[in-house]
């Protein structure tokens, strides 16, 4: 046997076995991953970072059986190819090599360029699930964990209905039921459960109805009010509620005409029709090809991936090829503010049609542009719609008080006591306006 002959066979050994390794290590990773979810679908709690952490060994399982696949077409074109294409072969399998041992060894020491979130490190959006028609949505029937430097260590708890809190049920019998829709200031990133704003607007309410009260929280984060409208109309509105809130943010402007999210993420979107009306787009919301979900992987994951993708030029050529390495990138905005506008009246009409009472308010967080939710409530006043800014509400408490627990040092989503705060505005907004005044007068 000659030498040529025994390399390319110690080399297919090795390719064999390695990658042989490689995806039965995936296969069975994904099939752990499988069993969780299955459990969920079957009302289960289950852990989400076992999941995730099962996802990402599947990941990297199969990440290096293409690695492997790249060193042995290499290998074959050193051993067998004629000249030139064995100096193009071995020159890419160095180039390749030194690649992979750069991104494993920053790595290793800890070092991480800006990349788009990893799974199980980003916070609320470790829940998401993809979702046809929101783009995303809460894993149902799930613990998992999100914290952002504050006090607050705690697990947290996603119900049967894939809302944050407590199951509940379709009917309320009799109790007062309020709903509460936003992002993720209303879902409480880095805060637990007993010190929400649905938390705390629940303890207000209790006394003045005997009955039961019951404030549930339909905040998802990352949404803006197009996926909490198309919310209210799938799950929200089953609900049968006595009271609607919606917090609306200042990114949920611009958010509520992408159709591309946080750099990985599809989402609908609607449009203003030529009628006034509003038109509902990207439905159902395109999956990730598998291109888009090996960019994102490499997103997540590699150094040099994500060092070059993240080089500016002002070459057109080069400015073009680096776009390529992005998952997608989103629409540009059109109309924000108006689409904004006729979204929130759209949803006071549905809601109020089904005999509910509705109130919009702002997030009133830290860096907030105020004059965008002075701007809408002078569309709402005309609508008749009822509002309520909590940005002067806060900011005062801010300059009166900085050392209280508002936002987070490094972060500006509510901390505990914007949570309270926010509960307490909005709970005498309801008490002058919602509740009867011959109910006010018994408390």
């Amino acid at each position: 046997m000659s030498t040529k002959v025994r390399r390319f066979w110690i080399l297919t050994a090795v390719y064999l076995a390695f990658s042989g390794t490689s995806l039965s290590l995936a296969l069975y990773e994904e099939n752990v991953a499988a069993r969780i979810q299955a459990s969920r679908r079957a009302g289960v709690l289950s852990t989400r970072a076992q999941e995730l952490s099962a996802m990402r060994v599947a990941g990297f399982s199969k990440a290096g059986a293409t690695l492997a696949t790249t060193f042995y077409t290499l290998g074959l074109g050193v051993l067998l190819a004629p000249g030139p294409i064995r100096l193009i072969s071995g020159n890419l399998a160095v180039f390749f090599a030194i690649v992979v041992l750069v991104d494993v060894s920053t790595n290793f020491l800890g070092f991480h360029t800006p990349a788009l979130g990893r799974p199980g490190q980003a916070g609320a959006f470790s829940m998401w699930l993809y979702d046809e028609t929101k783009g995303w949505f809460h894993s149902k029937s799930t613990l998992a964990e999100t914290g952002i430097g504050g006090p607050d260590r705690f697990p947290v708890r996603i119900n049967a209905l894939g809302l944050r809190g407590p199951e509940i049920q379709m009917g309320h019998a009799g109790r007062l039921r309020v709903l509460v829709f936003g992002d993720s200031y209303v879902f409480g990133v880095g805060v637990a459960e007993e010190h929400l704003l649905t938390t705390h607007l629940a303890r207000l309410l209790a006394p003045y109805f005997p009955s039961g009260t019951e404030v549930v929280n339909l905040g998802v984060a990352g949404y803006s009010t197009d996926q909490q409208y198309l919310l209210w109309q799938e799950l929200g509105s089953r609900l049968s509620p006595d009271v609607v809130i919606l917090v609306v943010c200042d990114n949920d402007y611009v958010g509520n005409t992408e159709n591309f999210a946080y750099r990985q993420y599809y989402k609908p979107y609607f449009e203003l029709e030529a009628d006034g009306g509003l038109g509902l787009r990207n439905v159902p919301v395109p999956r990730l090809s598998r291109i888009q979900r090996a960019k994102l992987w490499l997103g997540r994951e590699s150094n040099v991936w994500n060092f070059v993708r993240n080089r500016n030029t002002e070459h057109p050529a080069l400015r073009s090829l680096l776009s390529k390495l992005e998952v997608d990138v989103s629409r540009p905005p059109r109309a924000p503010y108006r689409t904004t506008a006729a979204l929130v009246k759209s949803f006071a009409r549905d809601v109020t049609t089904r005999g509910a009472w509705f109130l919009v308010t702002s997030t009133g967080r830290r860096g907030e542009d105020p004059a965008l939710f002075q701007n809408l409530s002078r569309q709402l006043a005309q609508a008749e719609i009822h509002h309520l800014d909590l940005f002067p509400i806060l900011d005062r408490a801010r300059r009166r008080e900085p050392d209280r627990a508002w936002d987070f040092r490094s972060d500006p989503h509510w901390n505990r006591d914007a949570h309270e705060l926010a509960a307490s505005s909005l709970f005498e907004h309801l008490r002058d306006h919602y509740l009867p005044s011959e109910v006010r007068r018994t408390r």
